[in-house]
């Protein structure tokens, strides 16, 4: 991996849309390609404080996955559930 995928404590942790593009095609090889330019639009967007390149993709693609595959937003507005009820 490149110096780009190692953390520094809590200094400013960005990575290039290049460098996530190289890693979901490595680590997530069946994703679909706009999945993937979104993810890489979205991780490299965004200061991850320290966080390792595959730990942000985990988040940001838990974040897509939830809000665009599922009905997380509409249980947490329609029922008034929390969000660890609307997760489950």
């Amino acid at each position: 991996m490149s110096g780009d995928d190692e953390p520094t404590s809590n200094s400013s942790t960005t990575f290039s849309f290049d460098v996530v593009m190289q890693h979901m095609r490595i680590h997530h090889p069946g994703c679909p390609k706009k999945t993937c330019l979104t993810m890489a639009a979205r991780v490299s967007a965004r200061d991850w404080k320290g966080l390792k390149l595959g730990a942000a993709v985990g988040i940001e693609l838990q974040k897509y996955i939830r809000h665009s595959y599922t009905n997380y937003d509409k249980l947490l507005l329609s029922r008034m559930m929390t969000r660890e009820e609307a997760r489950g």
